[in-house]
Parts: structure tokens; sequence; C-alpha cells
């Protein structure tokens, strides 16, 4: 049976749309790392003790002002914290205006385009970033949310694909797998923009910020070129599946390719208390996962004082964790429902619980410890993202248990809506430590680890929260528009 799995054609959409996942984030991510090379303290040539500026600075000082805060010789930039917090949220910017059409327009005309070009386009983007930026931080800044707006077309389009292809006693581990690209995407991409990053590594010939966008940006490309060739919307238009696959799917999914593309039941949408529950959820997911997934590389430079290599290895501890931790947990779920052993709402709901509660806890320990427990804090970060894993098999997957038929759609809303965080924690994190570091009130030595205490206060608030809401109000059982809608469509074909 296993063997008979890993030769079916939907295993090849499988792997393809987890290294498509992979690729979104190593587009995404690579900022996070690079952006600690990239950047070099504007006030590093101010002289604290006689209170002046050296002669040789004031040059910088008159470009820094007119707006130029590229050194050509360093190959770096002068961007204080608000610049840098503006860079790492404009991405989100473009990202959540496209959530929503992209998810209707795969929901409406198919998946497999619109998924494939996303990637390609965002793909080009990153190609140009290096000459974006040193044009200027707003040209950069521009080029980021478009990365963004392309990007939210893709995201939500899997859902639509996970209802046609995959069985529903196949779902949550597979969508799991699927989704956890994003996290080994994560795991591969700091590192090696680290090791490139570091002029003094043996990758000198190849080595600094630029050559990161190059390379991600080549790999988004070929892997398009791959995906619209090799992938099929749907398993009935496949031209050589088998007649045992395309059997097993069609009786084991609550999709009907068949019938017409129903009309989006949009006030039953925006009325349902489960729709809004999976939305407060999905926020609270995003403000802690994009709290860590870009400041996690600040902390651990400005806080712990890693050197780029250490940064780049640490930093990607916790999405491994994560990764395995919700490969783990997709596949006990499956096996639960199987078994019978509990119902799937059940499941879901414990899975999502666990992944809250426990990040929660590993936060609040984190408040207690610095820099001098450096080990511990790097363990508390993997430990933390390791058993947020779980909600890959809690709310994640909970869109197609509730609309199967408008899967795209209702990940569209939750993630447009989910990933204002996305836009709100950089900003926040940002506005913190700034307004901390100034602070006269503050020992001068603490100001910046207590500034990081009031974000994992943050995080810790939103995260329980976002746990009860899910708890007491989330239902992941075929909501009732989507019946009817499935029966009426059913009905005029």
């Amino acid at each position: 049976m296993a063997g008979y799995f890993f030769a079916s054609k939907r295993f090849i959409l499988i792997v393809m749309a987890f290294f498509g996942y992979n690729i979104l984030y190593m587009l995404r991510v690579n900022l996070s790392v690079a952006i600690v090379s990239m950047v070099i303290d504007a006030n590093s040539d101010f002289d604290s003790e006689t209170n002046s500026t050296p002669p040789e600075s004031l040059n910088l000082i008159s470009r820094i002002s007119r707006g130029n805060l590229y050194d050509k010789t360093l190959d770096q930039f002068y961007w204080n914290e608000q610049i840098q917090a503006s860079v790492l949220s404009s991405f989100f910017v473009g990202y959540v205006l496209t959530q929503i059409p992209g998810g209707r327009l795969a929901d409406s005309f198919g998946s497999k385009w619109f998924f494939g070009s996303g990637i390609l386009f965002t793909s080009l983007l990153t190609l140009i970033s290096p000459w974006a930026a040193r044009t200027h931080y707003w040209l950069f800044i521009g080029c980021r949310v478009l990365e963004g707006f392309f990007e939210g077309i893709s995201f939500p389009c899997m859902h639509s694909m996970l209802a046609k292809w995959i069985p529903i006693f196949e779902r949550s581990r597979v969508a799991t797998f699927i989704y956890s690209g994003q996290q080994i995407g994560t795991v591969i991409t700091m590192p090696i923009t680290a090791l490139l990053c570091d002029k003094s590594s043996s990758f000198t010939v190849v080595s600094g910020w630029p050559v990161v966008f190059y390379l991600f940006g080549f790999i988004g490309l070929i892997w398009s070129l791959i995906w619209f060739v090799f992938i099929h919307e749907s398993p009935e238009m496949h031209p050589s599946i088998s007649h045992e696959e395309l059997e097993l799917i069609l009786e084991n999914r609550n999709y009907n390719s068949a019938q017409k593309k129903p009309k989006l039941p949009l006030k039953n949408i925006l009325t349902s208390i489960p729709v809004w529950a999976l939305v407060f959820t999905h926020f609270g997911q995003n403000w802690g996962f994009y709290t860590f997934l870009t400041q996690t590389p600040r902390y651990f430079q400005n806080v712990l004082r890693f050197d780029i290599k250490k940064n780049g290895l640490y930093s990607s501890l916790p999405y491994l964790s994560q990764a395995l931790i919700g490969w783990l947990a997709g596949y006990l779920s499956d096996l639960f429902y199987r078994k019978r052993w509990a119902r799937l709402q059940t499941l879901r709901k414990a899975c999502n619980t666990i992944g809250f509660i426990g990040p929660a806890i590993c936060l609040l320990l984190l408040t207690r410890l610095g820099p001098d427990n450096s080990i511990w804090c790097v363990i508390l970060f993997t430990v933390a993202l390791g058993i947020n894993g779980s909600v890959l098999a809690g709310f994640q997957v909970t869109h197609v248990d509730m609309s199967p038929t408008f899967a795209s759609s209702l990940l569209g809303l939750t993630n447009c809506i989910a990933n204002f965080a996305g836009i709100l924690a950089p900003y926040f994190v940002g506005e913190i430590l700034t307004r901390t570091e100034t602070s006269t009130l503050l020992e001068p030595q603490s100001k910046n680890l207590i500034g990081w205490i009031y974000v994992f206060y943050i995080a810790i608030s939103i995260y329980l929260i976002a746990a009860i809401i899910f708890l007491v109000l989330g239902s992941n059982q075929q909501q009732k528009w989507d019946r009817l809608m499935q029966t009426k469509t059913i009905s005029e074909t």
C-alpha cells in the first residue's frame, strides 16, 4: 500500500507542493537574516564621549539627510530601527491585498496556474531586489510589497487542490507535510543566507548579501517551470492517472468537480461564528509566528550577541522542530481518526490548544533569561516553535473541513486578516525597542533586554486569547451554507 502511494500521481503533487511552500518561504524569509548583513549602525561614527562626529563622517551624514542611505564602498545601508521595521513589514502590505482574490480565483478557475505564477513573479522580483535596495530603500520596499502581492495569490490556492486531490483519511498528514514546507524552507534559508552573507567564509567568491537574492530567485524560476509541466488541476484532468487511484480519490473526498462553480455565500461566511473564530485563531498564530520569523535573528544578534553564522544556524532550528512536530501531529491525527479513537473536531482542537499554550509557556520562561543563558534561550525558542507545529493539524486544515467547496476562498479571507499581524508585529517590535532604547527611566545595560521582554508578553497574551477562542467557538464541521451550495449547484447541473 505504501509503495502504491509513493508511485501515485497525487504523491507527485504533494512533493511539488511541499517544495513550492519551501520556495515561498525562501523568498520571504531570506531578508530576515540578510538584513543583519545589509545594515550597519548609522551612528557608528558618532563619538558618545565627546558628543561629536568626526569630520570624515560629515559627507555621510549629508548623504543620509538627503535619503541616500547606501554606502557603496561597504555595500551596506544606514537604516535605523524604523526603516528596518518598514522593510521587514512591507512584504505583508502586498500580501494581505491578494489573499481573498487569490482564494476566490483558485476556487473559481483552478489553482495550478495561479499558484505557479505567483511564485514565478515573486522570483523575478527577488532577482532585482539588490538593484532596488541600492537605488533607494523606498524602491526596495516597493519591490517587497509586490513580492507579497504575488505570494498572496499563491498561498491560499493549495486548499482548493487538497479538496480535489486528497482523500479525507489522508488529509491531516498530507496537509501538514505540504504546509510544513514553510518551516523547512525557513530551515534551509536561514543558515544558507548566513553563510553567503559571511564574507570570511570559504564561499568568498560568491559571498555577500546580494547573492542570497540571486540564488533563491533562480531556484524559484526553475521550480515554476517544472510545476507548469508536470502538475494538473484535478485527478480527473490528469492524462495518465490510474483507474484505481482516480476511484480512490473520487470515493473519499467531499468535493464534486463536476458541479458548476457556485456563487460565494459571502453573507453566510461573514456572519458565521466558527469562521470568525478561525479568523482570530489565524491572526493569533501569525502574530506569534511572524514575531519569531522576522525578529529572531535580530534578538540573537542584539541580545545574545551571536555572530552571523551562529545566528543563521540557531535561527533555523525552531523551524525544523516545528516541521517535525507538525508531521507527527498530522500522522497521529489521521491515525486516531481512522481507528475511531477520537472525533475529528476533538483532534483539531487538541492540536490547536497544545500548539498555542506550549509557546506561550516557553516565551514566559524566556522573559526570565538573558544573554548569560544564551543556550537556554535557543532551546526555548526551538521548543516553542516545535510545539506550535501541532497547529498544522489544528486550525490550519480546518478550512477544508468546514467548506470543501470554498476552501481556498475561506483561507484567503482568514489569511488576509491574519496577515495584518505581519505588518503590525514588526512595527510594534520596532516601536517598543526604540522607546525602551531612548527611555531615561531604564538602566542603559538593561534597555534592550527589557524591550524584548515587552515583545514576548504581547505574543504570550495573543497566543492565550487565540487558544481560548478556537477551543470555545471553533468548529471543523462542514458548514450548513457549504452543504446547501453544493446541493443547490448539483440540482441546477
